[in-house]
């Protein structure tokens, strides 16, 4: 589990697990409300995902100890990465 994974997330994850149930069930008909709606939720939650990261980030660097300093430096200067294959050849 994420640190920054609250709640709040969870709920709005089993919401958007609900209405893609539906939006899926209507899928022949392209102007169903479903749709609309299902945008809408995606939209709510990756909004209240960007909040709960910046959120736990703030927390962290406030509560950090001076140790602390040199981590918070190495997730900044280095590159992102989900240290996965690069789509090289073995």
């Amino acid at each position: 589990m994420k640190r920054w994974w609250n709640n709040e997330l969870e709920k709005l994850t089993v919401k958007l697990k609900q209405l893609r149930r539906t939006a899926r069930s209507n899928c022949a008909v392209a102007d169903h409300p479903a749709h609309q709606i299902l945008k809408a939720a995606e939209d709510s939650f990756a909004e209240a995902m960007t909040k709960a990261k910046r959120n736990h980030w703030i927390k962290y660097l406030e509560n950090m100890m001076e140790k602390d300093i040199w981590t918070a430096n190495k997730y900044v200067s280095e590159p992102v990465s989900n240290g996965g294959n690069q789509g090289y050849p073995h």
